[in-house]
């Protein structure tokens, strides 16, 4: 595989289905809640010349080696990435990330929000300042690209606006 990744990219990852695995079974509920096909994105920045990946896993926002990530299929069955249309300041992108890691929770309580945003329309989370310090992967890359317009009230958005916004473009998928 050969892949090029970008600052700013955002990698969307869907978990295979093993009906013995928990975290199975919270990847499905996940997408079933959230309507979307991939249950778990993360954010591309560079950091001492190696691409990272910004994501919210169990022990809160942390940063990965990007395509070690990429490349393991003990648990993605397929991946896409989208890339931006408009520049991404480096700088910028990776010291927002850096202050959330190690200090941001995961949040599980987000996907009870989005089930009711889903099922309601009405958005019954917290505000902003709240928000920012518990995430689940859809917060955090909406978080890193508020600067987008679509996605200005990051913590209010539904995970498929990902996938509607113009601003970004499909650049590769796993088959």
């Amino acid at each position: 595989m050969y892949l090029k990744l970008q600052t700013g990219d955002i990698v969307c990852f869907k978990r295979k289905f093993k009906i013995w695995n928990p975290m199975s079974w919270l990847s499905l509920i996940i997408r079933i809640i959230t309507r979307v096909e991939y249950n778990h994105v993360g954010t591309v920045g560079k950091l001492y010349r190696k691409f990272m990946l910004f994501e919210a896993l169990g022990p809160g926002v942390v940063i990965n080696k990007a395509i070690r990530r990429i490349e393991d299929t003990k648990y993605t069955d397929k991946y896409r990435v989208l890339r931006r249309k408009s520049h991404v300041n480096n700088v910028q992108l990776v010291e927002e990330a850096l202050e959330l890691c190690g200090h941001t929770k995961y949040d599980i309580i987000g996907l009870i929000y989005q089930l009711i945003l889903n099922l309601t329309g009405i958005w019954v989370g917290p505000n902003r300042m709240r928000a920012k310090r518990r995430m689940y992967c859809y917060e955090l890359v909406y978080y890193l690209h508020r600067d987008v317009e679509a996605f200005k009230f990051w913590n209010k958005l539904k995970p498929k606006e990902l996938f509607k916004s113009e601003e970004f473009e499909i650049v590769y998928e796993s088959e």
